[in-house]
């Protein structure tokens, strides 16, 4: 019977028997060495040629034209923190230096020259720890968005409104200027160190593209020159000068509601407001004041001199806002609240900007997904007949995105 796998095992050295010895007969000799193995050289295998096969056609793969809204903000962001934590320490430091000029006229440090390090640090530590825990506001006039039924998912900014078919046209409003509001964003976004930055080679077929240069970041996201389109009867307009600018990378604008203000952090947009979720405050790069105020401090026609590398602020830095240069108002505010732990009074509307610690969101907000809550106030509400209607829309729309609402007088 063969041997299971016996085609397996090599042929053996010795001749195969051919059958039994018959009864009687002599037995053949023993062997008396083994049979000897003979050594076989290995030969090297034959070449084999490949096959012809046809040339390949043209690949049909194409660089994308733009990247993405999306990712541009995300490296925005993700370049602007890396960079933005190498001045954390010297603006600390100026915080530092500005609250120990404060505590050294206010009990009980009146009567000492100089502040113990550990005791001026546990001061700041409080007021960074209650920035970083404030509410992300935005103030809006709930007239305006449920007099009748609110059916967006999404708040847009003004870059994103102003899309008329596929053509951005920024238009005039009561609150700011068109032409000026893009030069001021513009200004306060890009550092000049990005100035004139050379762009990375593009990314090899078939990989994930990585971080952009500076220069290709800006080159999506800065409207360039404002060009005036004049039609009679309405307001003032304007077209991006250029041709790459995306809407859609621009930043969505909240507040810092640091006094616990209870109609939000800025009254001038508003006595309803909805509270973003804490999530998003990490992602955000902060401003002492109305960044609209580096318009109005400049002569018509002259460049916007401001460095963003000097004004903006990140959440883990939040303490160094303490020093930001501008009207010192905003320093008392941010001790009083912060510190003393007082509730803030809403200043009159015409001062709300330097009481204003702004931020800037880059990316989406969706309602249903970075809103926590909502305020609504019929001090918005010129018609308190409309009230009704008004809640009940608020109403359905909070229930449609998942957003708790509240009312206040």
């Amino acid at each position: 019977m063969p041997v299971i796998g016996g085609h397996r095992l090599p042929n053996s050295p010795q001749a195969p028997l051919t059958g039994a010895p018959k009864v009687g007969a002599p037995m053949p000799p023993p062997l008396q060495a083994g049979a000897a193995m003979e050594y076989v050289p290995l030969r090297a295998p034959a070449p084999v040629m490949p096959p012809m096969m046809p040339k390949l056609p043209p690949t049909p793969w194409q660089a994308a034209a733009s990247p993405s809204a999306h990712l541009v903000q995300q490296q925005y962001v993700a370049t602007r923190l890396e960079e933005l934590e190498a001045r954390r320490t010297p603006g600390r430091q100026a915080a530092l230096d500005a609250l120990e000029q404060m505590l050294v006229e206010k009990p009980p440090f009146q009567r000492m020259k100089k502040i113990p390090f550990k005791e001026l640090m546990r001061v700041y530590k409080s007021i960074e720890m209650n920035l970083q825990s404030a509410e992300l506001t935005v103030n809006f006039k709930c007239d305006t968005w449920f007099t009748n039924e609110n059916p967006y998912d999404t708040y847009t900014q003004m870059y994103q409104r102003a899309v008329e078919g596929k053509t951005m046209v920024l238009r005039d409003t009561d609150q700011n200027q068109a032409d000026l509001r893009a030069k001021v964003d513009n200004a306060v976004t890009f550092p000049k160190s990005w100035q004139g930055t050379q762009a990375q080679a593009p990314p090899q077929r078939g990989l994930m593209p990585g971080r952009q240069s500076p220069e290709r970041i800006q080159r999506q996201m800065d409207t360039g020159a404002m060009t005036p389109i004049h039609k009679a009867g309405e307001l003032p307009a304007f077209l991006a000068g250029n041709k790459h600018f995306n809407p859609d990378t621009k930043q969505v604008f909240l507040a810092l509601n640091y006094g616990r203000r209870a109609y939000g952090s800025a009254i001038n947009y508003g006595y309803s407001h909805f509270v973003a979720k804490g999530s998003l405050r990490a992602k955000c790069i902060y401003y002492a004041q109305d960044t609209f105020k580096y318009a109005k401090a400049t002569p018509k026609g002259k460049r916007i001199r401001v460095d963003a590398d000097a004004i903006q602020y990140t959440y883990d830095n939040l303490g160094a806002l303490f020093y930001a240069k501008g009207d010192p108002h905003l320093q008392e505010a941010i001790f009083q609240s912060c510190y003393e732990g007082r509730t803030l009074p809403d200043p009159i509307a015409t001062v709300c900007s330097s009481y204003l610690v702004e931020a800037h969101h880059f990316g989406d907000l969706a309602f249903d997904k970075h809103v926590e809550h909502m305020v609504i106030s019929p001090k918005d509400c010129a018609d308190r007949s409309l009230w009704p209607t008004i809640v009940a829309n608020a109403t359905k729309f909070c229930r449609r995105n998942g957003v708790r609402l509240f009312q206040t007088d």
